[in-house]
């Protein structure tokens, strides 16, 4: 597996759901952002349903702990007038 890239939520997590997952397979690491989706071993028909879940999920604090400080990014590249 490429370091430089994450996993996929069905790589990281190992669940067997790859082709029936609704990200995939083009939202392997915004799975948290689809519904539908498995959190805690069932499917969440809506986004608020599931958020929940995702928050105790191993694969999202992974990629949470992965993502760039939008704060940092900001104070850097300030807005042009």
């Amino acid at each position: 597996m490429n370091e430089s890239r994450p996993a996929n939520c069905w790589e990281y997590m190992n669940c067997g759901m790859r082709r029936k997952c609704p990200a995939y397979p083009d939202y392997g690491q915004g799975c948290f952002v689809v519904t539908g989706t498995m959190a805690c071993g069932r499917p969440h028909p809506t986004f608020a349903s599931k958020m929940a879940s995702c928050r105790t999920c191993p694969f999202y604090a992974y990629i949470m702990s992965q993502a760039v400080d939008v704060s940092a990014v900001s104070k850097e590249y300030p807005e042009s007038d």
